[in-house]
């Protein structure tokens, strides 16, 4: 199953790496901020980037994790 996650803040990295842990998804981040893909993809070894249409395609669930 794959997982987009939109919003990488405080909530989204939380969700982000819990499910890495967990195991048996593929999952996907989206953010705004270019620096914080960058800290992502460095700091949970997950894809990350700035197209959030990009990062839910072909997920079967989407979690936004927005204020």
């Amino acid at each position: 199953m794959k997982i987009a996650i939109i919003g990488a803040g405080v909530m989204g990295r939380t969700l982000l790496a819990g499910l890495r842990d967990a195991g048996g998804w593929e999952i996907s981040a989206g953010t705004r901020r270019a620096e914080t893909a960058a800290a992502v993809a460095e700091d949970l070894g997950l894809p990350a980037g700035t197209d959030n249409a990009a990062a839910a395609a072909g997920a079967e669930l989407v979690v936004l994790c927005l204020k």
